[in-house]
């Protein structure tokens, strides 16, 4: 079934208003959960930094959806591929470089449990500046194979999203590096539980929220991503059109989430977020202390730097 991209699709504003809601509450909590990162000094790890470049990296990401907006709200509905290329080039990097962050925070969390002694003698800016570099190669080498693929058929009406600017062979190079980076992180993350009930270690209540994040984004991008696929092995230009913009919500709400799931999970960066407020507002704050998944047994206690 063919799309007729003329007329104005009344089904796509309710997807398209609920990504734009959850936008600009996602932007709210990274912003904040960057300034409370930066701003404390007991947040000053490896995993709360990488924690916070992945929330600006989320932001970047689903700035997306502004000029998509645009494009269904009016009623123009699609874009020429080239166009589409070069408008999503910054939110390209931004998904890129969030994707690396997801992986790098999974080998962070496992080299800590795993070998906590050596782990304190990782540099912690190198560490950092490995990961930057990482995410920012995955990102040039997505956006030259997607520029390249769009000026042999610029004209090609697409939808206008992420994915959309890399339709065919980019989308499909892109999907398999971000697979084979999911499944890693898994599997760093079922490591680090193996090794703990293993060696009957404990640890601090940020765990659980950590993981739950994780899972939130694995499991929207894998949902996504299923979705994706099916659909494309239609000739079924509606569903083509439509899948992309609601099977992405979940991935919307993974970018939006880390403030909430923190704040609503865990006491002490609720504490941390409270301060915050407070200097913000100009009253007073309480002090607090937190540790990200600090392990611990009989014989010892891994903090992190």
């Amino acid at each position: 079934m063919s799309m007729d991209y003329d007329s104005y699709l009344w089904a796509a504003i309710p997807a398209m208003t609920l990504m734009l809601i959850i936008y600009l509450f996602g932007l709210f909590g990274n912003v904040m959960w960057v300034l409370v990162t930066f701003r404390t000094k007991s947040l000053s790890s490896t995993c709360n930094y990488l924690l916070a470049f992945e929330s600006i990296a989320s932001s970047v990401h689903v700035t997306a959806h502004w000029y998509l907006a645009y494009l269904i709200y009016s009623g123009i509905n699609a874009a020429p591929l080239q166009l589409c290329a070069y408008v999503m080039t910054i939110p390209i990097i931004g998904l890129c470089v969030g994707n690396v962050f997801i992986l790098m925070i999974a080998v962070d969390r496992l080299a800590m449990v795993v070998a906590p002694m050596q782990y304190h003698k990782i540099n912690q800016n190198f560490y950092l500046t490995i990961s930057c570099l990482l995410g920012f190669a995955f990102a040039a080498y997505t956006l030259v194979i997607s520029h390249i693929n769009a000026a042999k058929t610029p004209d090609t009406k697409v939808v206008c999203i992420i994915v959309g600017a890399m339709t065919g062979t980019p989308y499909g190079i892109y999907s398999t590096i971000s697979l084979c980076m999911n499944i890693a992180t898994f599997v760093c993350y079922a490591i680090i539980i193996i090794v703990l009930k293993l060696s009957q270690q404990k640890t601090d209540k940020l765990f659980k929220p950590l993981m739950i994040m994780i899972m939130i984004v694995l499991f929207s991008w894998v949902l996504s991503s299923i979705c994706l696929t099916l659909v494309s092995q239609t000739n079924n230009d509606v569903w083509i059109f439509y899948t992309p913009m609601y099977a992405g919500l979940g991935v919307n709400v993974s970018c939006a989430c880390n403030f909430y799931v923190l704040y609503f999970m865990s006491s002490e960066y609720r504490q941390h977020f409270k301060n915050l407020f407070a200097k913000m507002c100009g009253g007073t704050t309480h002090s607090t202390t937190v540790s990200v998944m600090s392990v611990s047994n009989h014989k010892h206690r891994a903090v992190t730097r």
